[in-house]
């Protein structure tokens, strides 16, 4: 009993012991622990003043770059008092340096200077240092080629709100965003794609190395000529109009509501004659889809020729226009832009409006004037329809054929944005009264981001959507 009492009193003396040898030890280490902790907490604090002012230095060369300022120290002075305002309650030591330097459209700046610690001073260190920079280019810094891919189906006939078809909004749209970025000192091309069933790469090009296109022929039948006793006699029927959806326009169409009653009736003999016409099959600048592999995707192997195809009237309507640095070419196009020929009203198929817009950007056949992809130029597509893909591909021959379902018109016109975006294409889209789901969607995935998607719902939204466009490209911009 004795011995468990001395054990007892052995283990509590040790405890006591250990006690103390455990703050001993916390106090040695709480030392470096709370400037360890300390630390942390000013490290945490510079990089808080770091980005606020990398923040104000952002907006005070942007500020610099929009103003109308062209000496360096015009442009120093625009963002030294942008700093000065914008850094008040930044802890940043008000000796700070800034450098500016201006390379003609490219505007570097930096800022260089201390805030100071909390807990850093007890080794020494009172102030961390503080460095941040910034580069802007001011608009109309690059060569800019821009190509309108515009819709002028029969559906562009519709109203687009206070009496102006849609097809004269685009008109007046397209004019404004033209006039916004050709603008005097700026290096700006534009091109011209129409697109509707088809495109029209225009009939002076019918011997360029890019096409396929069969010589124009004719056919004459034979006349034949009876004398018949019969004729087909049909009396009474009420004609009446109905209206039916063309391109997704309500178009007026007559028909008998109740039909005629016709029978057989011997009459004096008469002469009949039928045939002796001729028919001519001419080729009118319309081309169908690349139809080997997926190249209606692309503009790769441009080797591999376009088909164009004969008809006996005209099945795609305005030329294509490629890039320019005329105005008045571009202006005059557009203001020329139609919906239809006689009879002919065409439908919609959204990605052969695409692939030539990016055989127009692109610096390979079947189109020359592009420059090589690069730093050095901006390409850029502006799409606009009015509603969905009404046609689909047919990869027998690669023309466009009536369809119920749009999906493979989608499908291809999505590849298509996949790669000009791949080629540094970048695509602004608009659309004008159309519908949300599938054909919607499709417009916001071809666009480069969700700031490039403009949807219009009348006439003066689609001009101040290309007037929003025109100020996209115009703007100044953060660079790094």
């Amino acid at each position: 009993m004795e011995a468990m009492h001395r054990l007892s009193e052995i283990v509590r003396d040790f405890i006591h012991s250990a006690r103390g040898n455990v703050a001993m030890m916390f106090a040695l280490c709480a030392v470096p622990i709370t400037l360890t902790v300390g630390v942390a907490v000013d490290i945490a604090h510079q990089n808080a003043v770091n980005d606020e002012v990398q923040n104000s230095l952002d907006a005070a060369i942007l500020a610099a770059a929009s103003s109308t300022a062209n000496t360096e120290d015009d442009i120093e002075q625009i963002i030294r008092t942008y700093l000065t305002s914008n850094l008040t309650g930044v802890d940043l030591d008000d000796d700070y340096t800034l450098t500016v330097r201006v390379d003609e459209r490219r505007i570097d700046a930096a800022v260089s200077g201390r805030t100071p610690t909390f807990f850093a001073g007890v080794v020494g260190r009172s102030h961390l240092p503080v460095g941040v920079d910034a580069a802007a280019m001011r608009g109309g810094g690059e060569v800019v080629e821009l190509v309108l891919v515009v819709d002028n189906t029969w559906s562009m006939s519709a109203d687009a709100g206070g009496g102006v078809s849609r097809i004269t909004a685009l008109r007046q749209a397209a004019r404004a965003l033209v006039n916004g970025i050709m603008v005097d000192g700026a290096e700006v091309r534009v091109a011209l794609v129409p697109y509707a069933d088809y495109v029209n790469v225009g009939p002076a090009n019918r011997s360029a190395s890019w096409l396929n296109v069969p010589a124009d022929y004719s056919t004459t039948s034979a006349r034949v000529c009876n004398i018949l006793t019969t004729r087909n006699v049909c009396t009474g029927g009420v004609r009446d109009t109905r209206t039916v959806l063309v391109d997704g326009v309500p178009t007026p169409q007559t028909y008998w509501r109740v039909p005629q009653t016709c029978s057989v009736q011997t009459v004096a003999p008469y002469e009949s004659c039928s045939g002796g016409s001729t028919t001519q099959y001419r080729w009118f600048g319309c081309v169908a889809s690349r139809n080997v592999g997926m190249l209606r995707r692309s503009d790769l192997q441009p080797t591999t020729r376009y088909p164009g195809f004969l008809g006996t009237s005209q099945a795609c309507l305005n030329p294509i226009v490629p890039l320019t640095d005329d105005r008045s070419t571009i202006l005059s196009a557009i203001d020329g832009l139609i919906i239809n020929i006689g009879g002919y009203r065409p439908e919609t198929y959204i990605p052969s409006g695409l692939i030539w817009g990016v055989n127009v950007l692109s610096p390979s056949a079947p189109y020359s004037e592009g420059a090589a992809y690069g730093d050095d130029v901006r390409k850029i597509i502006v799409l606009m329809t009015d509603g969905s893909n009404t046609l689909k591909y047919r990869a027998s021959d690669g023309r466009h054929v009536s369809a119920s379902d749009s999906s493979n018109a989608d499908t291809d016109a999505r590849a298509i944005c996949d790669y000009a975006r791949d080629q540094q294409i970048q695509i602004y889209t608009v659309g004008l009264a159309v519908p949300s789901g599938a054909p919607r969607d499709l417009m916001r995935y071809c666009a480069s981001s969700a700031a490039n998607a403009f949807d219009a719902a009348n006439a003066s939204e689609l001009v101040e959507a290309f007037q929003g466009i025109a100020r996209s490209i115009n703007a100044v911009r953060l660079v790094e």
